[in-house]
């Protein structure tokens, strides 16, 4: 019985950890490689320089700059943020899953510290 708080407090230390490193690690959605080509052309070709032709490696931005059907654009625009957005409400979770069975834990063996165990 003693060790229920304990293993809710490691359990909730390594979900901290896993959602902390969901969290901050986490990037935009990169494309593939020939549609950060096809962007880094289409930047040449609209005459913009190197640091507007780095943002080529965000799909959000390689499609926009590719796109030649609005509708298309927008469909994979979205899904991207999307897609985005999913990642970051998992870490999420993870991070306050993992602050409630940490600090649970934690308050459970303080608690079990501070009340004499009856010898058997």
């Amino acid at each position: 019985m003693k060790s229920k708080p304990l293993v809710a407090a490691v359990i909730g230390f390594v979900l901290l950890l896993v959602g902390g490193f969901m969290q901050f690690s986490g990037t935009a959605p990169s494309p593939d490689a020939d549609l950060t080509q096809a962007c880094r052309a289409e930047v040449q070709n609209r005459g913009g320089d190197s640091d507007m032709a780095k943002q080529c490696s965000d799909k959000t931005f390689a499609v926009a700059m590719t796109a030649t059907n609005a509708n298309d654009a927008a469909r994979a625009i979205s899904a991207a943020n999307q897609q985005e957005i999913g990642g970051n409400a998992v870490s999420i979770f993870l991070l306050g899953l993992g602050l409630v069975l940490f600090g649970t834990g934690l308050f459970g063996v303080m608690k079990q510290h501070k009340t004499p165990q009856p010898v058997a």
